[in-house]
């Protein structure tokens, strides 16, 4: 009699395992929703691509766990010149409270002076992380520019990537 009672527990159990991750496969998908904006980014360029994000578009986990911790990435940044370059990034804002940290998937780069080489021609992808300040994410509008210079020619402005951070689809 027990067998028969474990049987028949079987098939509800693995219908509710089934539907469970199912569920936590659309709640993983909803929270990585809109997580992240993509550019591409030639160099050197005047005005590079804006990346705007809204931040309404994110999915609800992210607005619960990391609010005002931003990930944006930049793919393909390519040295268009004929030269190398040592690029070094600097964020521009109004509000000074905001921290900046990216990872760049490319070698070689130091870490203390947060640079890297980019060859003639070549191509990195690069992930920046910015920590908007509190003031900045309960405004909805919130705006910077990231600074590409190039160290190598007496850091030159080599690029301006624009950042735009509103809520509520005011992006202009």
């Amino acid at each position: 009699m027990k067998l028969k009672k474990s049987k028949i527990m079987i098939v509800p159990l693995a219908i509710m395992s089934i539907a469970i991750a199912l569920l936590l496969g659309t709640l993983k998908n909803k929270y990585y929703e809109n997580e992240y904006i993509t550019i591409h980014a030639p160099l050197p360029s005047a005005e590079l691509e804006t990346l705007k994000m809204d931040l309404d578009k994110q999915g609800i986990f992210k607005k619960i766990g990391q609010p005002r911790k931003l990930y944006l990435r930049i793919r393909k940044l390519h040295n268009t010149s004929n030269k190398a370059m040592d690029l070094k990034f600097a964020l521009n804002t109004d509000d000074k409270k905001e921290k900046l940290s990216f990872k760049i998937n490319s070698k070689p780069f130091d870490i203390q002076e947060e640079t890297f080489e980019l060859a003639a021609g070549a191509k990195a992808n690069f992930n920046l992380y910015l920590n908007i300040s509190k003031d900045g994410y309960e405004k909805g509008d919130w705006r910077g520019h990231l600074l590409i210079k190039d160290i190598n020619q007496n850091s030159e402005l080599v690029g301006t990537i624009a950042i735009e951070i509103i809520k509520g689809g005011r992006i202009s």
